[in-house]
């Protein structure tokens, strides 16, 4: 694509589910996001939510990366995989077009089950039978890209890759990390770059760190360029929590815990320039307050 050879950086959206449910008082299911598609009212939120990321990129004439609201659109979820799909890549498509925002729309995929909690997760093969109807899916919707995030367990991580492989269009991993650099299951993130890597049908375009506080970020790529200095390029950039809170406990959270914008984007710009990361956003907890300080320190 070329948006991300055109610009330094590319500024991703921040948080969907949260500002649905926080800001817009909307009761949703596991982080079942897309279920906002099936009303009116629902789809205005997410236009509203849209629109005012893509409204920051206008702002600082930067190219974004704009993520579907459909992490857990799969079929544990809905029996409509491929229409939802549809649906969201075109309201997606549409608030991005409004604004004028040069964007790439990525089609996200999340695990089966929980990100935070590996118990559970689904075999490599199973992995891969279960996710490659939503990413049959998203591709046919006509996304840019394909973003498997914050899976927990190497192995669906890996089935899920290969899932995405299957389409031919191009695919980021994001794998859910703690501040060790390791994987909710215990997996080094060097030794889930390696194998995936390894795998011809699973190797990604790149890798990104999502869900994680910035200081954990460091710590984790920290790990990664002293474990695989050769390895260190493939992670090219991060959508981060404005809480350092660890993942358990994020997970279990009732409200939005957060910095100061202006902190936050600090700290991710931080990480960015420290492991030469060119993709920077928001994650759980962002709003519109935290890209736009994160593209005024782009952009400046």
């Amino acid at each position: 694509m070329i948006l991300y050879k055109e610009s330094p950086f590319v500024l991703t959206d921040g948080a969907i589910e949260t500002r649905a449910v926080y800001e817009f008082g909307r009761v949703l299911g596991d982080a079942e996001t897309f279920s906002l598609l099936a009303d009116d009212d629902g789809q205005r939120i997410l236009r509203e939510i849209y629109r005012s990321y893509a409204a920051v990129g206008v702002k600082y004439d930067l190219p974004m990366q704009l993520g579907t609201p459909t992490w857990h659109a799969s079929a544990r979820y809905t029996s409509e995989v491929e229409r939802v799909n549809r649906e969201a890549t075109v309201l997606v498509r549409e608030a991005a077009a409004e604004t004028g925002v040069r964007a790439a729309v990525a089609g996200v995929i999340g695990p089966a089950g929980d990100g935070y909690d590996p118990r559970g997760a689904l075999s490599c093969e199973e992995a891969q039978a279960y996710h490659a109807e939503q990413a049959r899916a998203l591709a046919a919707a006509g996304v840019d890209l394909l973003h498997a995030q914050t899976f927990p367990a190497i192995e669906e991580l890996h089935g899920a890759a290969r899932a995405c492989g299957e389409t031919k269009q191009p695919f980021a991993l994001a794998p859910m990390l703690r501040a060790d650099g390791t994987m909710m299951d215990g997996t080094p993130l060097v030794d889930a770059i390696a194998r995936i890597d390894a795998d011809p049908l699973a190797r990604p375009w790149h890798y990104m760190l999502g869900c994680i506080a910035p200081a954990h970020a460091q710590s984790a790529l920290a790990a990664l360029f002293r474990g695989a200095p050769h390895l260190a390029h493939r992670v090219v950039g991060i959508k981060a929590n404005p809480s350092d809170r660890p993942p358990e406990e994020l997970d279990a959270a009732t409200r939005v815990e957060r910095i100061a914008s202006d902190a936050f984007a600090d700290e991710v710009m931080e990480v960015a320039q420290t492991f030469g990361l060119h993709v920077v956003g928001g994650c759980c907890g962002t709003d519109v307050r935290d890209i736009e300080a994160i593209a005024a320190r782009v952009a400046s």
